[in-house]
């Protein structure tokens, strides 16, 4: 069983994206932090702490990534808690075009094992639920992710290529 970390931003239904961005914003007003060892914070990189069995491990961040292809838009924020082995967090990714206009919205909760972070996204998108296994690892610019084509598997999107991690989300500042 995963045990939830508190989130500080209530569930979202369908939201204009600036408004759940700034929402999604103000949760990380601390900034990331990771977990101090005896020799400092200095001495180990989050790569480093993640591949390593550690329960004091504490991380909290924000991640963005603006991707653009001619008149076509998509925009990912996610904000990232992790507490020794328990993971969750939020995501938002709008997508924009001459066609459309959609906002995937939603909540993730998982676990970090052996510098993997592996959870389920539960998001909304044009007013249909989704659930999406999704796999990430912290460096020390970013966020990588595993982008692979999908698979359904017992009602989960499961990647069909897992431990790519041909992604990066760079990490920004949570004001």
């Amino acid at each position: 069983m995963v045990q939830k970390v508190p989130m500080s931003i209530p569930t979202m239904k369908k939201v204009p994206f600036s408004l759940l961005l700034g929402l999604v914003l103000t949760a990380c007003q601390a900034g990331p932090t990771t977990h101090q060892t005896d020799q400092g914070p200095d001495s180990k990189t989050i790569t480093q702490l993640t591949n390593e069995a550690d329960p004091d491990f504490s991380f909290q961040g924000c991640f963005q990534l603006v991707e653009s292809e001619g008149a076509s838009k998509a925009v990912t924020f996610i904000i990232l808690k992790v507490e020794g082995s328990i993971v969750n967090g939020e995501q938002a990714v709008e997508m924009t075009g001459p066609e459309y206009n959609a906002v995937a919205a939603g909540r993730f909760e998982g676990k970090l094992e052996n510098g993997v972070i592996t959870v389920v996204y539960d998001y909304e998108i044009e007013g249909s639920k989704q659930k999406e296994e999704l796999e990430f690892k912290l460096v020390e610019n970013g966020l990588m992710m595993t982008s692979s084509p999908l698979e359904d598997i017992n009602g989960v999107l499961v990647p069909k290529q897992k431990g790519l991690f041909n992604r990066m989300i760079p990490k920004i500042d949570c004001p």
